[in-house]
């Protein structure tokens, strides 16, 4: 299917198509009286013999004149012409590319809305292949630390068990580094069986689906720009 609604008309067949159009909120004409993009109501109250002014013809005068009126029935044909273009114009522009061609087709755009009506679609929040970050604390600040050293704890949980045992200050460990890791999104489980709502993405391991988290055990990221200004606003706290 080649579109059919073009804001650049070269053809007689394009031009014909898209005559009559919305601009600003009013109906214009490609071409009248010897000039391109013309407001219709201003072509009306120029050479309607009913001397309407281009302010009345905008209130809906034309509407009230009498059936044999030609001007009366351009206006009708054109504010309709105009209404159906701009509906169509819609669709067009989620069916194609701004160079024209078409990326979906309308039995396609038909199929997925059944399947949604039916509870069969589920959207993805990045696609398979895809790019998620993640920000992670560096698990190397026991091997920093000198208290580590001395006593053997090269595992966080050890050090704050033996720190309890031995009435010893929590606060000693250094502080906490942070860094941003990238995964490649393996897939998806489905959550809600109800809702078919996509899981947190992940990648595929022993197990199943391995999910991908933050520190926090939380946090997914899909632009390495906001990995940077959350770890960023952390590390201001």
């Amino acid at each position: 299917m080649e579109r059919q609604t073009n804001d650049n008309p070269q053809t007689n067949m394009e031009t014909l198509l898209n005559y009559a159009y919305d601009k600003d909120e009013n109906v214009h004409l490609r071409y009248a009286d010897g000039k391109y993009d013309v407001a219709l109501h201003e072509f009306i109250a120029k050479n309607c013999p009913a001397e309407e002014s281009a302010d009345e013809i905008m209130e809906g005068a034309c509407f009230d004149c009498d059936a044999d009126c030609t001007y009366g029935l351009i206006n009708s044909i054109a504010i309709q012409a105009a209404e159906l273009r701009g509906r169509l114009k819609e669709y067009e522009d989620v069916c194609f590319d701004e160079n024209g061609n078409e990326r979906i087709t309308i039995d396609h755009i038909a199929a997925l809305a059944q399947a949604e009506s039916e509870g069969r679609l589920v959207e993805l929040p990045i696609a398979i292949g895809g790019k998620v970050y993640t920000i992670d604390d560096k698990y190397d600040h026991c091997r920093r630390c000198d208290f580590a050293k001395k006593h053997d704890l090269y595992d966080y949980c050890d050090c704050i068990e033996y720190c309890k045992q031995h009435d010893v200050a929590d606060n000693i460990c250094p502080k906490t580094e942070y860094e941003i890791k990238e995964h490649k999104v393996e897939g998806y489980e489905i959550r809600d069986k109800n809702k078919l709502k996509a899981s947190d993405a992940g990648e595929w391991g022993y197990e199943g689906l391995e999910k991908f988290n933050s520190y926090d055990g939380f946090d997914v990221y899909f632009s390495r720009e906001a990995a940077e200004a959350a770890l960023a606003a952390k590390e201001e706290k």
